[in-house]
């Protein structure tokens, strides 16, 4: 990635640095740039010190100036409440940024702007739910269609998103599956990965006043409970409502039943199971090139960059 982004691209964005890094360099501009501009949305949305009213106001902003109704947004008012300097240091490239954006050839900047427009509404959404934290105790979400949109809006618009590059930049990408259908699965995928986070990250979210698990699939429980109980959520099932192929509300794809073991689990028993997670991979361990990598020295360059 060009203007000395990728060491800031591998600071911020970890484990997710090992496939950004190795991906075609048709797809690795815009696919860094999506998740560094979404990062920046994501630095903004978690700054629990700023008000609110001010998180929301720079996430506007952000969605306004990516249409180019307006100027690149000033976000030294949130930089104080910041306190990873990686993320510090990604708000203040902003301008370079949206100079890249700008640069991007026109179908794919019009990707990256669907994209981010959609992850802002997440966010925006978000904060507006639980934006004051754990003041009045944990709040729910309400519905099953609410957290189903709370997965779309965070991670499954970006695997449609990832879909679409693909099919467009890569020659003989998925043949014999249709582009619609491949955009259903990579929403579906991205859904569950999400999923996946909402249990992992239930004891932070709860403790911040958050419960992404729905209200009325809790069956009278208050979220604040499962503080101590977990297991109280075994009411939560997580044969979740995937779009594809033709049943709404059931993992009816036997790729996706396997992502989130749908057919045989619930969230109270996923809860009570999780106890750790990976421990984020160092920068200076990171492959520098696909060559780099084991079981790719007969890979010559040529041929990646042609892929």
């Amino acid at each position: 990635m060009r203007h000395g982004l990728n060491e800031l691209l591998a600071a911020v964005s970890r484990s997710f640095y090992l496939t950004l890094r190795v991906l075609p360099p048709a797809l690795h501009t815009p696919v860094s740039l999506a998740y560094l501009l979404a990062r920046t949305s994501d630095t903004v949305a978690d700054s629990a010190g700023a008000p609110p009213e001010v998180r929301l106001a720079l996430l506007q902003r952000m969605g306004e100036s990516m249409r180019g109704r307006g100027p690149v947004p000033d976000f030294t008012p949130i930089a104080p409440f910041v306190p990873d300097p990686s993320e510090r240091a990604l708000l203040e490239q902003a301008g370079t940024l949206w100079a890249l954006l700008e640069a991007t050839p026109p179908e794919d900047r019009a990707e990256i702007v669907w994209v981010l427009e959609e992850i802002l509404r997440g966010q925006k959404l978000d904060l507006t739910r639980f934006g004051r934290g754990s003041e009045g105790g944990v709040r729910a979400l309400a519905t099953a269609e609410e957290l189903e949109d709370y997965t779309y809006s965070v991670a499954g618009c970006v695997g449609e998103f990832w879909t679409r590059l693909c099919h467009r930049h890569l020659r003989n990408y998925a043949p014999g599956i249709s582009l619609e259908e491949l955009s259903k699965l990579g929403a579906s995928f991205g859904k569950g990965l999400q999923l996946v986070n909402v249990l992992r990250d239930a004891p932070a979210d709860l403790a911040h006043g958050r419960c992404y698990l729905p209200a009325e699939e809790l069956g009278g429980i208050e979220p604040e409970a499962l503080k101590t109980a977990p297991e109280l959520a075994r009411p939560v099932r997580l044969d979740f409502r995937f779009e594809y192929p033709a049943r709404p509300h059931r993992v009816s794809d036997p790729r996706l039943g396997l992502l989130t073991g749908a057919h045989s689990k619930n969230a109270g028993d996923f809860l009570t199971s999780f106890r750790s997670t990976l421990p984020p991979l160092k920068p200076e361990r990171l492959p520098l090139t696909p060559l780099d990598l084991p079981g790719t020295r007969g890979i010559s360059r040529r041929r990646w960059e042609q892929a």
